[in-house]
């Protein structure tokens, strides 16, 4: 059976290893700076909950996760 999303990760996981010459200490703090970086670009609740405005673009009420369950 082949499967073509796990050829896919093979194929990357392989060329990633190749990349940073087969050493695993090379790989593991590649991916500590990835992880940090896409942290860093992340998008907070904080910030969302903060972005959030109480009326939609025509002047209504939007309706809060709370009213959509009770259907008010």
């Amino acid at each position: 059976m082949n499967n073509p999303i796990i050829d896919e990760v093979r194929a990357a996981r392989a060329a990633l290893a190749k990349e940073h010459g087969y050493d695993r200490a090379k790989i593991l703090e590649w991916a500590r700076l990835k992880q940090a970086e896409l942290e860093s670009n992340a998008t907070t609740k904080e910030r969302m909950a903060t972005a959030r405005k109480p009326y939609d673009e025509i002047g209504q009420r939007a309706a809060a996760p709370q009213e959509w369950e009770r259907g008010s």
